[in-house]
């Protein structure tokens, strides 16, 4: 089950990236093999894309080894961060494909950039049409 901790980190990530200028931004998006992120933004004009995942704990992170050996392979985003309490995971730790992101219960502040990461044109596609499907109410088949 989600903590409260968890919950609130997700929003945050979200009320980041619509800060900073990314027009769509969704909790818990579906990203292809990389799963689910926390946090999924995407610039309209740009089409640049970033990832925020959460963690509000050490074995959380820790668990996280295979997603990040995924990313280094196929990347889902142009930017990939981690998200957590203030001090719960240093810089030095997340692996050179992702920044870091630390919550002090006020603002969130950026520990280390993360890197550009060159997204694969059909991840891209992919993950936006499964947006835009998720977004659908009606049936994909027509009934006669």
């Amino acid at each position: 089950m989600e903590s409260e901790k968890h919950k609130e980190l997700k929003k945050k990530g979200c009320q980041y990236l619509l800060n900073q200028g990314y027009r769509l931004a969704r909790k818990e998006k579906n990203c292809d093999y990389h799963g689910i992120a926390d946090a999924w933004g995407i610039n309209f004009s740009s089409l640049y894309t970033k990832i925020i995942e959460v963690k509000v704990s050490r074995t959380d992170f820790l668990a996280d080894k295979y997603k990040r050996h995924k990313t280094s392979f196929r990347p889902p985003a142009e930017e990939i961060y981690y998200l957590c309490p203030s001090g719960l995971i240093q810089p030095e730790e997340v692996g050179k494909d992702y920044g870091l992101l630390w919550f002090n219960d006020k603002r969130l502040i950026n520990k280390k950039k993360a890197p550009f990461l060159k997204v694969h044109i059909g991840t891209k596609m992919r993950i936006l049409i499964d947006f835009l499907e998720a977004k659908i109410d009606i049936p994909r088949r027509m009934t006669l």
